[in-house]
């Protein structure tokens, strides 16, 4: 009789582990799965901040294009022009292309950037 019980005890146990063994494995699969999603996430959200960190620097190049014409006669007048050929838009592209292609030649000088002189404006934004 106890010997039987014994057997039925065993037996239980037996299948327990089974179970738990085929549980285990499953969640082992799982943890897999997480680990491949979360290392994706990952990739993505560096491709985000990157992203960000670029449309920044696009933000802060544009207002500087706006700022500019306001500093500096030159790109003011460049400015102006642009306005009546076609529009905000295209002044202000006109203008950071300039302080692109300005940028561009300093750094090929290798000469250190200086302070663009500020002029003194009349009301009505002329010099």
């Amino acid at each position: 009789m106890q010997q039987e019980e014994l057997r039925r005890t065993n037996a239980e146990l037996e299948s327990q582990a089974k179970t738990l063994k085929s549980s285990e494995e499953a969640l082992r699969e799982q943890q897999e799965e997480l680990q491949q999603i979360n290392e994706e996430l990952e990739e993505k959200a560096s491709l985000l901040a990157e992203r960000n960190r670029q449309v920044e620097q696009k933000n802060e190049e544009v207002e500087a294009a706006k700022l500019a014409p306001r500093l500096c006669p030159e790109l003011a007048r460049l400015h102006t022009r642009e306005l009546t050929r076609g529009g905000r838009n295209r002044a202000t592209l006109a203008v950071a292309r300039r302080l692109v292609a300005w940028l561009l030649a300093v750094d090929r000088r290798g000469r250190r950037i200086g302070r663009v002189p500020a002029t003194p404006r009349r009301p009505g934004g002329r010099t």
